[in-house]
């Protein structure tokens, strides 16, 4: 079985024509040369237990390494993809914190990047457990790296709605690492 990697996107900022106002941008990354990988069955089988095996699995093979993937090259997929996102949107948050005029609103940016910078000291950690052979506690890393950026979709109340797609997929990467992470237990 082969899978077509044609939609694998990487979410960045880009200033408009007039330089000021930044839109969310979607580029391809890190697809196969010819744009096809081999199936592999872990994935396939771990992607099963996710609650969006279709997300997973384009997660997942938008990295090269997957294809030939065992658990633990499995596990360090999982984590970039989710540590990149986490360090993409809070790049993507300090832009909005300089941008907003409002106290309360700056209030709430903030709380979402301290958020944010939670959920990346957590991974960091979950990095270093994966670096020294550690895998017990990876999913409970990133599960509270997923529930500090819950506390964030609260705080904002869908005021910014492409933050809070952000969480919800940041969440979802999040997810597939807890479940690459408990072939460890």
């Amino acid at each position: 079985m082969k899978f077509h990697i044609l939609d694998e996107v990487y979410l960045g900022l880009r200033a408009n024509a007039n330089g000021h106002e930044h839109e969310e941008v979607r580029e391809p990354v890190n697809v196969a040369k010819d744009n096809v990988v081999s199936s592999n069955k872990l994935v396939d089988d771990e992607c099963a237990k996710t609650s969006d095996y279709s997300c997973c699995i384009k997660s997942l093979y938008s990295d090269s390494r997957t294809a030939n993937a065992d658990r633990v090259v499995l596990a360090y997929v999982a984590f970039d993809l989710a540590y990149l996102d986490a360090t993409n949107t809070s790049e993507y948050i300090e832009k909005l914190i300089d941008k907003t005029t409002s106290r309360c609103d700056r209030a709430n940016l903030e709380d979402c990047a301290a958020d944010y910078e939670k959920a990346e000291s957590k991974l960091a950690i979950a990095h270093n457990d994966l670096d020294s052979e550690t895998y017990d506690a990876l999913a409970d890393y990133a599960g509270n790296a997923s529930l500090a950026v819950e506390h964030c979709q609260c705080t904002i109340k869908g005021t910014y709605p492409k933050l809070h797609s952000r969480n919800h997929d940041f969440k979802g990467l999040c997810e597939i690492f807890i479940v690459v992470a408990k072939l460890f237990i």
